[in-house]
């Protein structure tokens, strides 16, 4: 069940407006029933058209462009959209703990544990709750215990981050025209989403190398400063679980294209027979502004590729 509202118009022949809210009600999606069958029944349920989920938000795009005729030609365009959805109906099995429930939270919300900070010494480790994966050392991950039960396990997920999925994608096109010459420029961005960082940045794990970050691992001499947890040579079972201490903020802005061209002028056009010839050059992906360290690309961790920077020489001929 959609619902859309929307309002386009025209200031001053030069300025264009335009503004939608939209309101989406989707039901009949493909769950498994275990709020009506539990899972101690021992059966594999098939997927039943029973979850529901509902999907809000708002798109705005304003333009402006001089008066026509002008020696100087230019516009300049801005866009962005946010959107939030909330599952409304699951039909999950019953939970003894409400943050395990996914019904309320967005879909694709991120459920993990949440650390806080490193084992600093064995009084600190008998201290603290019992996480049960692994035996821990000083400098391992410490995580929270949400139920208060006073042991770390899988009744200790919680929501952590935000999707992977933003709410807020934004842009801004501008470009500009003289005596032949012409640039465009097109930023575009992200905002209120999380990304997580893979199995590449587990130091030694399942026998492969380690990152750029581990350099900042924990030790006994930088226990104070460190911001990765200590190294171990074997599979760390508790250090490489999907926690929060491997999420990062997945906002970024930008620089998607930018290309400058020079156009030959009509009288140069009519002597050598041509109707129209352009030169240009452009460039994609040229910088990003984000909160990732080093040469992490939000995106990238996102989608699983490079976003590749690119550089293109061309020329385009008119007869």
């Amino acid at each position: 069940t959609k619902m859309n509202i929307g309002v386009e118009a025209t200031f001053i022949d030069r300025i264009q407006f335009s503004l939608d809210v939209f309101k989406n009600k989707r039901k009949h999606i493909l769950a498994q029933p275990f709020f009506t069958v539990p899972q101690y029944v021992g059966v594999d349920l098939p997927f039943l058209n029973v979850g529901k989920v509902d999907n809000k938000g708002l798109e705005a795009v304003i333009g402006y462009h001089n008066t026509p005729g002008g020696a100087v030609q230019w516009f300049v365009e801005g866009n962005a959209a946010y959107a939030r959805n909330k599952i409304t109906y699951n039909a999950e099995a019953v939970q003894e703990d409400t943050y395990l429930y996914r019904s309320g939270q967005p879909a694709g919300q991120p459920f993990g544990l949440e650390a806080i900070g490193f084992f600093r010494d064995q009084a600190d480790i008998d201290a603290s709750p019992r996480q049960i994966f692994t035996s821990v050392q000083p400098g391992d991950i410490k995580y929270k215990d949400q139920n208060g039960d006073h042991i770390i396990d899988q009744n200790d997920v919680f929501p952590i981050g935000k999707t992977y999925l933003p709410t807020l994608t934004y842009g801004l096109h501008a470009g500009v025209q003289y005596k032949g010459f012409d640039l465009d420029v097109f930023f575009q961005g992200v905002g209120g989403s999380t990304v997580s960082l893979g199995n590449q940045f587990f130091a030694f794990q399942n026998n492969g190398s380690a990152p750029e970050m581990a350099k900042d691992r924990w030790t006994a001499a930088t226990a104070s400063s460190a911001t990765y947890p200590r190294l171990s040579s074997e599979n760390n079972l508790n250090n490489y679980r999907y926690s929060s201490f491997w999420q990062r903020n997945g906002c970024y802005l930008k620089l998607r294209s930018l290309e400058l061209g020079y156009s030959l002028p009509p009288g140069t056009l009519s002597k050598v027979k041509m109707t129209g010839a352009r030169v240009f050059i452009n460039g994609n992906n040229l910088f990003s502004i984000d909160d990732i360290e080093g040469d992490l690309d939000p995106e990238t961790l996102t989608i699983g590729y490079p976003a590749l920077r690119t550089f293109s020489v061309g020329f385009r001929i008119e007869l």
